[in-house]
Formats: structure tokens, sequence, C-alpha cells
């Protein structure tokens, strides 16, 4: 086994299902209804073609994780890709 350092603030990669996609809306909507002049229309983030979007780990957490429990309807499929800056930058700090 090797293991690899992973920054909260890097990005992943999920494909989200019905449930993540309607509790995305549903905070959508809330700050929206308190914010109209802020939050335009629900948008995806950065779908790409096969389904995924991205997202900064600690968002995921943040947005979704409340979802993730034994015996759930996960948000996003359990398959998460991982996004790892080139071997020549930096990586993130906080």
């Amino acid at each position: 086994m090797s293991t690899r350092e992973f920054n909260l603030n890097q990005y992943v990669w999920v494909k989200l299902t019905v449930t993540g996609e309607e509790e995305l809306a549903r905070q959508h909507k809330k700050f929206a209804d308190r914010l109209p002049n802020v939050f335009g229309p629900l948008r995806t983030k950065g779908r790409i073609e096969d389904g995924y979007e991205r997202f900064q780990l600690w968002d995921l957490i943040n947005r979704l994780g409340h979802l993730c429990h034994l015996g759930c309807f996960p948000p996003f499929e359990t398959t998460i890709r991982l996004e790892f800056p080139e071997e020549s930058e930096n990586p993130q700090t906080v």
C-alpha cells in the first residue's frame, strides 16, 4: 500500500445522484430567496461530459456531507476522482 497527501483545498470529481442534485438545488433556492440580487439561476459548477462535477473537497463535505451516513441514499456515487496538481506545481496549502 502507498499513501499520498491530499489537501482539503484540492479538487475532487463526483457524479451527483438525484439526492445530491436535489440538495444543491434546495440550498441554492434557500440563499436565492434571501439574496435574490446576489444569486442568479442555478447552474452546475464544473460538469464534464461523463457526468462528473468538480468541487474542492472541503466544499463537497460542507454542502453534502450531512447526507452521508449508513443506510442513506448517497448524494453522489461512491467512486470519487481525485485531482492532483502537476508534480512541477507547488501543492496547495492553508
